[in-house]
């Protein structure tokens, strides 16, 4: 496609901003690949919006080079929140997976630091900004049992579609 470098992971898409998507064939590549494939084709929009627009690049360079620093991943990681009888915290933990999906996992700790609980990852919404709210939605239910929404005030993207868990943790260990 004319304007686009070698080799470049696109196709031409007429409806789509610059005439060009993301190719189907990048769902075949390694995840480390996909992600710096997709990373790349948001770089090149950029620059060339920067060049249009007569914008600074070296702040667009140093974000693309901090992504690539960080394993092209992202972490988010909410406020803790403390149980009723503040003997454990809860947080939640947000990243979006290798295929564009976001997962939500549950992590409580004791007052120590020890980790009490891990969750399996939950599905939740691929839009970072959705983070805060799932953050907001843990709640402590009592003293053993934790509650968040993994896709506050967003649509689920099926029907019967899992967007509340409640963990219930295991009784406290008998004194000795």
């Amino acid at each position: 496609m004319e304007g686009l470098p070698d080799g470049f992971p696109c196709e031409p898409k007429p409806n789509a901003p610059g005439g060009f998507g993301l190719a189907a064939a990048i769902l075949d590549l390694p995840e480390r690949s996909r992600r710096l494939a997709i990373l790349d084709v948001v770089q090149y929009q950029l620059m060339r919006m920067a060049a249009r627009e007569g914008w600074a690049t070296a702040p667009l360079r140093a974000a693309y080079d901090a992504c690539v620093a960080d394993g092209l991943e992202l972490h988010l990681v909410s406020k803790p929140k403390a149980s009723p009888d503040r003997r454990l915290t809860a947080h939640v933990a947000y990243t979006i997976d290798g295929n564009g999906d976001g997962r939500t996992t549950l992590h409580v700790q004791d007052r120590g630091g020890e980790s009490v609980h891990r969750s399996e990852a939950w599905d939740s919404p691929n839009e970072s900004h959705t983070f805060t709210r799932i953050g907001q939605s843990l709640r402590w239910l009592d003293r053993r049992t934790v509650n968040v929404y993994t896709w506050p005030g967003v649509p689920p993207p099926k029907k019967h579609f899992p967007v509340e868990h409640t963990v219930e943790l295991p009784a406290d260990p008998p004194a000795g």
